[in-house]
């Protein structure tokens, strides 16, 4: 199989088929041609405008990005930062690896619209989708760095809090899964980054976290009654 090409885009054949659950929800390529066309660039923008306003008061700033997510769209230009696709490193990868668990769970670690991975196996596509990944995270990675830079020229980088986390991992191939909804570490894992006044540089925290515990360490930052 060999993804036919719609639009400048990679979009496997057979999308929507039992095959490739997900159908262009999966669908991934060198699109759109420009940053300037992306909704994560609109939003970098956003956020930079937001930086350079002077502030009478505290402000919060929530800056979401779509990206790295699928369709795994990026441009052209994030894509050609990566490796060439033959040289793309596949996850570690055991075929066996779920053979413990009994039907019931085996049928809790898939999702209606994730893919199969015997899909990328037999297509021969799954150094491509990891391609498409690595491009939506550089290209994220770059919107990042604008906001960020936008923080540093500004006059509220001495005195401003910056958490950056995400809300879910993903798995490319992992235990023969595509996609988020399991408690394995690959799905669950995420980052989770917080630059403060008064907090040492370079720091790690060896203690269980999750989410949930951001609003509650932002309060204590701020100094605000619970």
């Amino acid at each position: 199989m060999v993804p036919a090409v719609t639009g400048g885009c990679s979009r496997p054949t057979g999308r929507n088929s039992p095959r490739l659950q997900g159908g262009a929800l999966w669908d991934w390529g060198r699109f759109p041609a420009r940053d300037e066309d992306t909704v994560d660039r609109t939003m970098a923008n956003w956020a930079v405008e937001r930086l350079r306003e002077p502030a009478a008061k505290p402000f919060f700033l929530a800056v979401g990005f779509f990206r790295p997510h699928a369709p795994m769209y990026a441009p052209a230009t994030w894509w050609d930062q990566q490796p060439e696709e033959p040289k793309v490193q596949l996850p570690p990868h055991l075929a066996n690896d779920r053979d413990g668990l009994g039907p019931f769970a085996q049928a809790l670690t898939y999702a209606s619209t994730s893919p199969r991975h015997s899909y990328f196996e037999e297509s021969g596509q799954w150094r491509q989708a990891i391609q498409a990944c690595l491009a939506c995270l550089t290209f994220v990675d770059g919107k990042i760095g604008r906001v960020l830079d936008a923080l540093e020229a500004s006059a509220h980088v001495r005195n401003t809090i910056v958490v950056l986390c995400d809300d879910n991992g993903l798995s490319l191939g992992e235990k023969s899964r595509w996609g988020k909804r399991s408690l394995w570490e690959r799905d669950t894992h995420v980052p989770l980054l917080i630059r403060a006044p008064g907090i040492p540089a370079g720091g790690r925290c060896a203690e269980p976290a999750g989410l949930i515990d951001v609003y509650p360490t932002l309060i204590e930052l701020c100094g605000f009654p619970a």
